[in-house]
């Protein structure tokens, strides 16, 4: 009889938490009874989720909604839930809670962005609070923590510090089917050198950088492009900008895509700007595909980029950017023929997230 796992999450809507969920979930079916709960919105991907035979219930709660967690705890135990693990901050005050009053025998919580954002708020004694309520739950009802990097587990383990935290905390690294990524074959198609990021395309990406870096660029190099792979509300704002600076010749804009790695296997370098990320695929599924990335310069990013040689951090500036390109640009074969990538493809396969999961959840 296959054992009863349940992910908590706030929505199914598009983002990097949900494709991760579903494409582990899509793994594991098998083995497990698959459920999602969300407490916000169900979200568009919802469908996809069922038609992959995953069951999804829509539980609305408000942040310490009593009568919501009760009905979450009935919903555990009339699927006789062997496993809960939840995401994010309210995902974990939510499930946890209700997993511990239905007797569920072993709970997980999982943290995929910084603290900054993961205990949000306007003011930082709000933060605070939440960081205190989570650790005591963490301390108190949860079998482990996973953080999608190590950067991040470090981050949350400084201040407050509740005995026997760190030896729950586990860095779980986000996997990726290595099976689906096409591998980057040809250089500088049609003699165009081609530049580009798959992400959602949002204000907080630092998104306005890429404009400014390639106005820059075409200064020195116009047979560039730039490939933006994903869709956003940040869109509009972009074609307008583009087409005021007189750049659209430059640009390309492919909304959302089934299959990322079909359109990024044919870039010859990907720029990521935003410096605020919890594992960003946008800087793994290229190195994947062995095409080099320039990351502005954090914790986390060079991290991910120093797991082997294929890129690098530069501090926030456009015009260190611009003089990095055209050094790439200029002895791109030779540089390229140094670059090494299969140490990413061993730490960020999907083989390897799903091996360490069955470890926890079968120990």
């Amino acid at each position: 009889m296959k054992k009863v796992l349940f992910r908590i999450t706030n929505n199914l809507n598009i983002g990097g938490v949900q494709r991760r969920i579903f494409d582990v979930l899509k793994e594991l079916k098998n083995d497990y009874e698959c459920h999602v709960v969300v407490y916000k919105e169900k979200g568009v991907l919802a469908d996809k989720f069922i038609k992959e035979g995953i069951h999804v219930h829509y539980v609305p709660m408000g942040s310490f909604d009593l009568s919501g967690i009760k009905t979450l705890s009935n919903l555990f135990k009339n699927y006789k839930a062997d496993i809960v693990h939840t995401h994010s901050y309210g995902g974990t005050i939510r499930g946890v809670l209700a997993a511990k009053l239905a007797g569920v025998r072993k709970i997980f919580s999982h943290i995929h962005v910084n603290m900054e954002n993961h205990w949000y708020g306007k003011w930082r004694i709000n933060k605070k609070k939440k960081e205190f309520i989570e650790k005591l739950i963490h301390k108190k009802y949860v079998d482990k923590i996973f953080f999608v990097s190590d950067a991040i587990k470090k981050e949350y383990l400084q201040g407050l510090n509740f005995k026997n935290l760190s030896e729950k905390s586990v860095v779980l690294y986000n996997g990726f089917n290595l099976e689906k990524i096409k591998i980057k074959k040809n250089n500088m198609i049609d003699g165009v050198f081609n530049i580009g990021i798959a992400c959602r395309l949002s204000k907080d990406k630092n998104l306005l950088f890429i404009v400014e870096v390639i106005e820059k660029l075409i200064k020195h190099v116009q047979n560039i492009k730039f490939h933006f792979i994903g869709d956003g509300s940040y869109k509009k704002y972009l074609v307008n900008e583009i087409a005021k600076r007189n750049l659209n010749d430059y640009f390309i804009f492919h909304g959302m895509v089934e299959n990322v790695y079909d359109k990024i296997k044919d870039l010859d370098l990907v720029l990521m700007p935003s410096y605020n990320e919890g594992l960003p695929a946008s800087i793994i599924e290229p190195l994947l595909a062995n095409i080099p990335v320039i990351a502005v310069d954090n914790e986390i990013n060079r991290e991910i980029l120093n797991i082997d040689k294929g890129g690098w951090v530069l501090q926030n500036s456009c015009e260190v950017f611009v003089e990095k390109i055209l050094q790439i640009y200029e002895k791109y074969g030779y540089l390229y023929q140094n670059m090494t990538f299969n140490k990413y493809k061993e730490v960020f396969s999907m083989e390897n997230h799903i091996n360490q999961l069955r470890y926890y959840y079968e120990s």
